[in-house]
């Protein structure tokens, strides 16, 4: 075994055992890990650029850089059995990796403290339902959890085009295709146009990055598909006005129509550090896509209308994320100002939780 390997075995292990969700490895440089969302720096080894394209090539297991390619993504499963995403990137003439573990498996709803919602959303039923948040706050792991849900539980055809594929699923029911851009798929829009011909009840794309996946997740969801999707934004409103601005001017109004007719609800999410011991513990807004909010989307004067449509309540299944963020303060589970520091109205939320003796005046 070569001394990259050596090496990426002992880091991998130590990143492990130390509980950490990333490793960052440069060039003349010492590691570093994110551990419950704090970043660390690994001391006692300063990596060589000899190290890391060894490690990178030990990662990538065969696969190389696209021709000409700055930045690439794949999956690798350590000796260990671990499986990890990869990263590698560029910088300062040179490459450097992230690499990102990925749980051993699927876990339920009740694990992830998911919000009541996803039992409605995962249903087999047409329409987008898209899950938002910042990068690191689980967004693939609560999408892959709906997705094992969903084909334990019935007897599906889904396809999944992602840029890697993370989680393996495994439901015998269903029939599962999961499709890597680059490996199987030359890109997300390829793919899902073929994925269109391949009579499937469920399709999962791993982002939404642009407007030709946007145009396809809307085409798939409009003529009878379900559709799940995760892209990067904060909330409920951001997403809307993301996905519109995605469009030239000129199409957004008919974007808008297309997206209040097509979409089921949005779960947007982030990860925040457990008050008392170790992990960390989800916060989740989620905007079901009723009569009201089909409207909101409709009428881009009314969108911000949208935040005070989830507060006021009236639907069981929808919260704003700073209302989340007050059960959390109250159930003991976070810090009040870290609460307050992930919220969506911070001043709102420090006078919410000064009122209810949660926070000293």
């Amino acid at each position: 075994m070569s001394s990259p390997e050596l090496l990426l075995q002992k880091l991998l292990a130590g990143a492990a055992g130390a509980g950490a969700s990333d490793i960052h490895l440069r060039a003349n440089q010492q590691p570093f890990v994110r551990i419950d969302g704090h970043l660390s720096r690994v001391n006692g080894v300063s990596l060589t650029q000899a190290d890391i394209d060894g490690i990178l090539v030990a990662t990538a297991q065969g696969r190389t850089a696209p021709p000409g390619a700055t930045e690439w993504e794949y999956s690798f499963d350590a000796p260990d059995g671990r499986r990890f995403r990869g990263h590698a990137f560029r910088e300062n003439g040179r490459w450097a990796v992230a690499l990102r573990m990925i749980p051993g498996t699927v876990p339920g709803f009740t694990e992830l403290r998911l919000p009541v919602a996803v039992k409605q959303l995962v249903e087999r039923a047409p329409g987008l339902t898209l899950i938002t948040g910042p990068t690191g706050s689980g967004k693939t792991t609560t999408a892959f959890s709906m997705l094992q849900h969903v084909c334990t539980a019935q007897s599906i055809h889904l396809i999944t085009i992602e840029d890697p594929v993370e989680f393996h699923l495994n439901a015998p029911a269903s029939c599962i295709a999961q499709r890597e851009v680059g490996r199987d798929t030359p890109s997300y829009e390829s793919g899902l146009k073929g994925a269109m011909r391949e009579d499937p009840d469920l399709l999962f794309i791993g982002e939404i990055r642009d407007r030709p996946s946007l145009e396809v997740a809307l085409h798939a969801s409009e003529t009878g598909h379900g559709v799940l999707a995760t892209i990067h934004t904060q909330t409920a409103l951001h997403t809307v006005q993301r996905l519109v601005a995605m469009m030239p001017a000129e199409e957004q109004p008919a974007t808008r129509e297309r997206l209040a007719d097509s979409l089921r609800g949005i779960i947007s999410q982030r990860l925040l550090p457990r008050k008392k011991g170790r992990g960390r513990v989800l916060a989740s807004e989620v905007c079901m896509a009723n009569h009201t909010v089909r409207e909101l989307i409709r009428d881009p004067a009314r969108q911000r209308g949208m935040v005070q449509l989830l507060e006021r309540g009236g639907d069981r299944l929808m919260h704003s994320l700073d209302q989340d963020l007050t059960n959390l303060v109250r159930e003991g589970v976070v810090e009040a100002e870290v609460a307050i520091g992930n919220a969506t109205s911070p001043t709102d939320l420090r006078r919410n939780l000064t009122l209810a003796g949660l926070v000293a005046a």
